[in-house]
């Protein structure tokens, strides 16, 4: 009977997290070809550098509390009290790094040229991503119960997609692109912060500063894992910024959404997997191993066959999407297109199974490392290549940092690809 509970929740909040992510990619997917047309490529690309800077104000107060948190609620889940600790500390820790974020951001308006004459699009985008950080998706992945929060956020996107085909009708509307989803996002965060505290009784209360330096102490590993991801990723399309135009830029944003929302389609696999692997681990290491081996196999399977699609039809499919003026970015996607396996992998053999092992210390060494050591190595090839170039140096970085933790994960006697068992005395 308990088994048959645990397989209904586990599908239970796949179907959730899958509608979820269809949410947060197919319907932006939607608006992005709208916004290509209406705005122009130079436009389109202005959004996505914006995006791009403010996007570090994301890393920042969002501090890895997706995994982090994520793992300290599904342990907890049956008690009351420590929910209320756990769920407070988080949300009072973001506060606290908001208030900086704030005083960082302002410096930076003032002192930069470029972004003080688009600032009104500086600052809407930088309210829609600090409103998604506080969107308690933690809370209800550890809670197994993802159900709660799909209808809000599905809803939301449907809103905010179709006042997207309302407000944005020309060139200069460009600025209220991020402002839409801003708008919604925030509604929706809100509410559903309202509604643990209804459903599930966990309030947000003030905690000391001593409780949030602790917070901050204690999930660094994997914000300083988030900080060198952000280095390659993220800083990329900064990078292709400085160096190219904003039509460039607009291209490679173009593939590059694209790719993020294949990605994403394997996204609701690996979240709803990670509570069951942390409760697994706590229980049998070697018991969550041989569950890592089957979902690292199966979307495997699933994300090479997506290789093969986006590679051979990369044109038919952008120019389907966007038209003939988007040529360009068909060379970039397919060079892209290894990027769903790649990054599969390094979820769930590299970010679940370092912090199943505890381990995760290896994953903030070796993305900073990676993350640090690509900035020379982006600023030549896209200097050289353009948006091509961004697009070799993403799969390159993703592909170091999968071989690198292959290798450590080896060192540790942790196999994945051959059926040894794992030894607790490894560790």
């Amino acid at each position: 009977m308990f088994l048959k509970y645990k397989k209904n929740k586990f599908i239970s909040n796949f179907l959730s997290l899958s509608s979820l992510q269809i949410a947060s990619y197919i319907f932006p997917l939607l608006t992005i070809p709208y916004l290509v047309r209406v705005l122009g490529v130079d436009n389109f690309g202005l959004i996505a550098f914006a995006g791009g800077i403010v996007f570090y104000f994301n890393v920042l107060v969002s501090y890895g509390f997706g995994l982090t948190a994520t793992k300290d609620i599904s342990v907890q889940r049956d008690n009351l009290s420590k929910l209320n600790k756990i769920f407070s500390a988080v949300i009072s820790t973001q506060l606290f790094l908001l208030f900086i974020s704030c005083i960082l951001f302002f410096v930076l308006i003032f002192s930069i040229e470029s972004i003080w004459n688009e600032r009104i699009l500086y600052i809407y985008s930088f309210i829609f991503a600090l409103s998604n950080t506080f969107f308690p998706i933690f809370f209800f992945q550890g809670m197994e119960q993802m159900k709660y929060i799909t209808i809000i956020n599905v809803i939301s996107r449907i809103i905010s997609t179709a006042a997207i085909f309302i407000f944005i009708t020309c060139r200069e509307d460009y600025y209220l692109v991020p402002a839409v989803y801003a708008f919604f996002t925030f509604i929706s965060t809100v509410y559903s912060i309202y509604f643990i505290g209804k459903t599930f009784n966990v309030h947000v209360s003030f905690v000391s500063i001593q409780r949030i330096l602790k917070t901050l102490k204690d999930g660094r590993h994997i914000f300083i894992s988030n900080i060198g991801i952000t280095l390659y990723d993220n800083t990329v399309i900064v990078i292709l910024g400085f160096l190219t135009t904003l039509e460039t830029v607009g291209y490679f944003s173009v593939a590059q959404k694209l790719i993020k929302a294949i990605i994403s389609l394997s996204q609701p696999i690996y979240k709803t997997v990670y509570p069951h692997i942390m409760l697994l681990a706590k229980e049998s290491k070697p018991e969550a191993l041989k569950f890592i081996r089957k979902v690292a196999f199966f979307s495997s399977i699933v994300n090479l066959f997506i290789f093969f699609i986006i590679l051979i039809f990369a044109n038919q499919i952008l120019i389907f999407l966007f038209g003939d003026n988007i040529e360009e970015s068909i060379v970039i996607i397919q060079i892209m297109s290894l990027l769903p396996l790649i990054v599969g992998l390094n979820n769930i053999i590299g970010v679940q199974t370092l912090i199943a092992f505890n381990l995760q210390h290896f994953l903030s060494k070796i993305t900073v490392f990676i993350g640090i050591l690509s900035l020379p190595v982006s600023f030549s090839v896209i200097y050289v290549y353009g948006a091509q170039g961004a697009a070799i140096v993403t799969l390159i970085v993703e592909l170091s940092i999968l071989i690198f933790i292959y290798i450590y994960l080896i060192k540790n006697k942790i196999y994945i690809l051959t059926k040894k068992d794992f030894n607790v005395s490894n560790i």
